[in-house]
């Protein structure tokens, strides 16, 4: 069968590197929507069913902000300045899912399924390509 569907991530990280002359700060904050599509083999089975997607993938980033703060130390001062930076996360990026999981038959038309899905998304350079591993929780009414 196939499978598709949207998700919506936050992903906010800080990082900081520091000399004996200065301290660098990173504020990344982004806010992305993930669309894979999905094919899914099912095993045939009554009530729990194991099954496998594997597929394209489309990442597009809607909200992005990067801030780099420099601290020098210079003597008795201590000196803040915010380095101005282009956005360096790209808007969009292309890549692959695969997942595993099991489905529960709750009843004729109702299902509850888990699976655990790995996606790799590629950039114009190595440094920028992104990996995932998602624990995903889905129903059907």
């Amino acid at each position: 069968s196939v499978n598709a569907g949207v998700n919506i991530t936050g992903h906010r990280f800080l990082a900081s590197s520091r000399t004996s002359e200065s301290d660098l700060d990173i504020a990344v904050n982004t806010t992305s929507v993930n669309v894979p599509l999905l094919l899914r083999y099912t095993m045939p089975a009554r009530r729990v069913k194991p099954f496998f997607n594997a597929g394209g993938s489309f990442f597009y980033t809607i909200q992005r902000s990067t801030s780099i703060y420099e601290a020098l130390f210079r003597e008795e001062q201590v000196i803040i300045d915010k380095v101005e930076v282009a956005p360096f996360v790209p808007h969009a990026m292309y890549g692959y899912s695969i997942g595993a999981g099991c489905q529960y038959k709750v009843d004729i038309r109702k299902t509850v399924s888990l699976e655990l899905r790995f996606g790799q998304y590629f950039a114009s350079s190595d440094l920028l390509n992104r990996n995932s591993l998602a624990l995903l929780f889905g129903f059907t009414l």
